[in-house]
């Protein structure tokens, strides 16, 4: 009677822990945040899609695709920029890049992490925002995090092109709870 009482209660115990466990790479993004189910096998032009995830506050999704082994001909390179990665949650702004808007890229290559602080996983926050000379507009929210592929975050941007002649620019704003052995990640921005 007692082990199987011990072994109840450790079973009981294990499953209250177990949402916490699920939740805990969620935590970045709003709570309630609505993930699509992905069928891996699906290849496109940008790569076979991973998972999408998409702000049910602001309408903004996010797909993450696997990027093909050779360079993608449906992107453009339009900058590159190397970000600090040091587990240290200051939120650093990166340079501006021009869009032409429609779909907007970040490519990240294939990265591991020493260590990460916190509950939530390791991952990078970024806040991608449109570049405005009165008050910058707040595109939406990108979470990356590390892969044993390089991996592109593909977000639309149409809706934040203006001026002439109908660009979008766009900079980041990132932080991270993780390192990397380097202490940096080199970033592409594709169009």
């Amino acid at each position: 009677m007692k082990k199987s009482l011990i072994a109840a209660l450790s079973l009981s115990i294990s499953l209250m822990a177990l949402p916490n466990a699920i939740g805990a790479k969620e935590k970045p993004l709003p709570s309630n945040t609505y993930y699509e189910t992905v069928n891996s096998d699906v290849t496109t032009e940008y790569g076979t899609l991973m998972k999408t995830y998409k702000d049910p506050n602001t309408g903004f999704k996010v797909e993450v695709y696997k990027a093909p082994e050779f360079s993608i001909s449906s992107w453009e390179s339009i900058g590159s920029s190397t970000w600090t990665i040091k587990a240290d949650f200051t939120w650093r702004t990166d340079k501006t890049v021009v869009s032409t808007g429609g779909y907007f890229g970040i490519e990240v290559p294939a990265h591991s992490y020493e260590y990460s602080i916190g509950t939530n996983g390791p991952y990078i926050a970024v806040n991608l925002y449109e570049d405005d000379p009165s008050d910058d507009d707040f595109i939406g929210k990108v979470i990356i995090e590390p892969s044993p592929d390089r991996l592109i975050y593909k977000v639309y941007v149409n809706g934040d092109t203006d001026g002439f002649p109908d660009r979008a620019e766009i900079y980041a704003k990132y932080n991270t709870n993780y390192r990397t052995a380097s202490g940096s990640l080199n970033i592409k921005y594709l169009d």
